[in-house]
């Protein structure tokens, strides 16, 4: 199905459930792989849908969040692998950004928000197919201690540490099609009772060795994941900066665009808080052993899914409005 050309405002609406509606929405870019990945092509050749007011300068716990999606990427002409914007953060005022990027980076997920980085693109996406992809963190200034005096260093069968480590209770998970990832500390129950671990599942798929990273010198990078110290704002509350899905602008006030998205989005939902996703009960409220489910949990900040709505979720956009670009009904039958 053909998008629709030029920008326009959208109709929006700000339900108290996160129901779904009844068709995904197509994303349908006119630039090849070559124009995509260089940045000078007109951002109107992409397919997006903007936010124009950040959807979280009124909240306050910045440091949880939880997103969950369906999506069906395609490639673009010309394109053998590449990256593909899913959503972005940006300043227009001063061509700054980035602190909210979701992107497929190398068939797989890569994401850099305000506190939380990966370092290349995680798991596994297939083009051409439905993929689901959810996210949840928590971040903590308060510190919590695990392990044993000769505790196993690391345990590459379960991705553990049981040696004695002291970090923040942060806690930071993502399933792709259900394949879960998890990096957390498990506590001692007490300091008698030593039986809490470090669980890192992005301990592999980097440069940096198990090693260079041991809880001798303590950091906070494992493998392939960055946890910025000191830092708990999972997204910055600048009330200036947009949001993007589908596109990276670039250039003074985004007039070019990059790592175009071409495919279909199904139920993207966002909100200020943590699920703990070791709980298999919390990965079912989004994800339906390879199906989606029909109502997902209430009151999202950021909510869409398709047909001829477009919601916002809680967050509301005033009189800045949603603005949509060659976007339309998906013909994809929903996951």
């Amino acid at each position: 199905m053909t998008g629709l050309r030029g920008s326009f405002r959208h109709h929006y609406i700000r339900p108290s459930q996160g129901q779904a509606y009844p068709e995904s929405l197509q994303f349908d870019p006119i630039v090849t792989h070559t124009e995509s990945n260089g940045g000078t092509e007109v951002i109107g050749e992409s397919a997006f849908i903007r936010l124009e007011t950040n959807p979280w300068t009124a909240n306050t716990n910045k440091n949880e969040i939880t997103f969950s999606f369906w999506m069906y990427p395609e490639q673009l002409s010309g394109e053998t692998s590449g990256n593909h914007q899913v959503w972005w953060v940006y300043n227009p005022s001063n061509n700054t950004g980035e602190w909210g990027n979701l992107r497929i980076e190398s068939s797989g997920i890569d994401f850099y928000l305000n506190s939380i980085t990966t370092q290349q693109g995680v798991g596994s996406i297939t083009y051409n197919q439905w993929n689901h992809i959810l996210f949840s963190a928590k971040l903590s200034t308060s510190t919590v201690t695990s392990g044993y005096t000769g505790g196993t260093e690391w345990d590459g069968n379960t991705n553990r540490q049981y040696s004695p480590r002291t970090e923040p209770d942060n806690r930071i998970h993502l399933v792709i099609n259900g394949t879960t990832y998890h990096r957390y500390v498990q506590p001692n129950t007490s300091a008698q009772q030593q039986d809490g671990f470090f669980q890192n599942d992005f301990a592999t798929g980097s440069t940096d060795t198990n090693l260079s990273q041991s809880v001798f010198n303590n950091q906070r990078q494992w493998g392939n994941i960055f946890v910025e110290t000191g830092q708990t704002d999972i997204w910055t509350g600048n009330s200036s900066e947009d949001c993007y899905f589908g596109v990276k602008p670039t250039g003074q006030n985004g007039y070019y665009g990059q790592y175009a998205f071409k495919g279909s989005i199904y139920q993207f939902w966002a909100k200020n808080q943590y699920y703990d996703l070791t709980d298999s009960n919390n990965i079912a409220l989004f994800y339906n052993s390879g199906s989606s489910v029909s109502v997902l949990p209430s009151s999202p900040i950021i909510y869409f899914s398709g047909g001829n709505r477009i919601s916002s979720g809680t967050y509301n956009p005033g009189s800045s409005g949603v603005y949509q670009n060659r976007i339309s009904s998906s013909s994809q039958t929903n996951p």
